[in-house]
């Protein structure tokens, strides 16, 4: 624990450098906001109990964070290499020991049933609640941002507005791994977010069919009602994204029908994404519900906890799959390995608020959160079944691509930027390569080591 602890701090302080960079290079697009002008926004606790972006009131300063990244970059691997052969030496060193063991007659066994059910016992607690408890605190809160704008529509409640949609969405993209249980129930998966499978022009139609509908006699009223029942593309974060993003402002709110059609819409989105999270984390701590979806199956049927387990194991993997050919990939154009990238900007997840390289960060740091480093996670399962190795070469590798990111952020580029200019363009090529890296030692090295079955073709999608 005490290695894992030490080998994910320079993770910690990176992710706060790259999200207080994000903040300052935004800061530099839009005017600025009373209130978030030197503060992170606030998360919940995580499994960690470490140091997140977004905590302890953190003053944004580039010069300073630049500096002080390069610092940690330079100093940090020197440790992680350290931490990699202290593990090593522990591990001969028990090899040896547990050999003495045997020669006089005992037998170290290893307790899988129960290393599983305390893995999933620390999902569920310590990942799964938690990210959909701050989901429900942040859609709540983008909903409040939404009618507070309305009743006044002033610009420092617009971007006020804006600054809550990307607490909303990083919030959102810290669970989007998890894409089976009560998130699937009434297609609320598609509902909070459909890309990549509805694309940003879609998502446009949809929208601008319901603003065109202002001063009708007979248009619907617009509210939650009417929203929940929209086709996806007009329900979800991409859908507000377009109404408050790419040069909108407080004069695209005008007090006329058309203002408030459009305010309208804004706000019965954000309610409908607050009660969509309400009901999602009321059916993860339910007892009966919860019963029905994970926890309930721990120790009951050795079956049905393996598989519990595999589904945990492979929707990680999927989000890896996800972060390399759909966040990262696709806007490059790169389909197989080496491949000569063709920069498609139209296949940018968030192009519209230039926040597309924030999520696949997300999604790291919550694998991150899974590895953990107090009992019953990934790292110390691994460690039991004999693999102590294999959680420190995961975390330098998705410190590599952390580290990318931080960089490009750093030097105020985005990953939209990246994609469509040239001379940026390997900088986003290293991204992609460092995500493969990730996902395939998750899928070669990692699964194997921890006993998970594939549950899904990820070859061919079968």
């Amino acid at each position: 624990c005490c290695l894992w602890r030490l080998v994910n701090l320079r993770s910690r302080i990176i992710r706060i450098i790259l999200i207080s960079n994000r903040i300052t290079y935004q800061r530099s697009v839009w005017p600025a906001r009373p209130d978030e002008h030197n503060r992170l926004p606030v998360r919940a606790a995580t499994v960690l109990n470490a140091v997140r972006p977004g905590c302890c009131g953190v003053p944004t300063r580039r010069a300073i964070s630049f500096f002080v990244l390069r610092v940690i970059l330079k100093i940090s691997s020197s440790l992680r290499y350290l931490a990699a052969g202290a593990v090593t030496a522990l591990v001969v060193s028990a090899c040896g020991n547990s050999s003495s063991d045997a020669n006089n007659g005992g037998t170290p066994a290893v307790d899988t049933v129960q290393l599983r059910t305390d893995f999933l016992i620390h999902m569920i607690d310590r990942v799964v609640v938690p990210g959909y408890a701050e989901l429900v605190t942040q859609t709540g809160a983008m909903a409040d941002k939404a009618g507070q704008f309305c009743a006044a529509r002033n610009e420092a409640g617009f971007e006020a507005m804006q600054a809550q949609w990307l607490r909303t969405m990083d919030a959102w993209q810290s669970m989007r791994w998890l894409a089976q249980g009560p998130i699937n129930f009434a297609y609320r998966f598609d509902r909070f977010e459909a890309w990549p499978r509805a694309s940003a022009a879609a998502v446009q139609t949809r929208v601008d069919l319901l603003l065109a509908q202002a001063g009708s006699s007979d248009a619907p009223a617009m509210n939650r009602a009417l929203i929940e029942i929209q086709p996806v593309q007009a329900q979800g974060l991409p859908a507000l994204e377009y109404l408050l993003f790419e040069d909108r402002s407080a004069a695209d709110f005008p007090d006329d029908a058309a203002g408030n059609r459009r305010c309208e819409m804004v706000e019965a989105i954000a309610q409908n994404l607050q009660a969509m999270a309400i009901a999602v984390h009321e059916n993860w701590t339910d007892p009966e519900a919860r019963d029905e979806i994970g926890r309930g199956v721990l120790g009951v049927r050795t079956q049905e906890l393996n598989a519990t387990f595999d589904t945990m194991i492979n929707q990680t993997r999927q989000a890896l799959i996800t972060m390399r050919h759909e966040q990262i990939g696709g806007p490059l154009g790169i389909t197989v390995p080496d491949q000569e990238p063709i920069p498609n900007r139209f296949a940018l997840q968030s192009a519209r608020s230039e926040t597309s390289l924030d999520h696949p960060i997300e999604a790291l740091m919550v694998i991150e959160r899974i590895m953990g480093a107090d009992g019953g996670n990934l790292a110390g399962l691994l460690t039991a079944l004999g693999h102590p190795v294999v959680p420190v070469e995961l975390a330098r590798l998705i410190d590599e691509a952390e580290s990318i990111a931080a960089m490009m952020n750093s030097d105020g580029i985005s990953f939209e930027q990246a994609v469509t200019t040239t001379e940026l363009l390997p900088r986003a090529v290293s991204m992609y390569y460092a995500v493969r890296a990730v996902d395939e030692y998750w899928q070669d090295t990692v699964m194997p080591a921890a006993g998970a079955q594939p549950t899904f073709n990820f070859n061919d999608g079968d």
